[in-house]
């Protein structure tokens, strides 16, 4: 192999590791309201401390929770996403024309490896404070 043909192939080898590193630079500096929360969310997250409380996120729109005095009767629910982070989920299961629907507003606040932190937000007519649930995938 000549030297200017081992010059060529070392050049273009260190271009592409600046563009490695670029791309890379350029995920981690995504911030939470630009990650697409929407399609990460997959699968079943236990509320920590819990033995059976958490959400089941399925595949579309739709979404479970498991209350912890009632694993075996789940809540199904609809999800809209209103953003990147942060979605609307309204109770589907046990409605009645009496009643308006049981509404949750979460927002994500992280999600990383297994553990997912979700931001509740106070939809409720007393002045609560927003508290942060912090969930393990299962």
């Amino acid at each position: 192999v000549s030297q200017s043909r081992y010059t060529q192939v070392n050049s273009e080898v260190q271009n592409l590791s600046v563009d490695t590193t670029q791309e890379s630079a350029l995920q981690e500096s995504k911030t939470n309201d630009q990650i697409n929360y929407a399609k990460l969310l997959k699968g079943k997250y236990i509320l920590r401390g819990a033995d059976w409380a958490g959400f089941d996120f399925m595949k579309g729109n739709k979404a479970t929770w498991t209350n912890e005095l009632f694993p075996n009767d789940p809540d199904t629910m609809r999800i809209i996403w209103i953003n990147n982070n942060t979605f609307v989920a309204t109770f589907i299961s046990g409605l009645t024309e009496d009643c308006p629907p049981n509404v949750w507003i979460k927002q994500v606040v992280s999600l990383e490896g297994k553990k997912l932190k979700l931001r509740e937000i106070n939809t409720s007519w007393v002045d609560l404070e927003e508290e942060v649930l912090t969930f393990v995938k299962e």
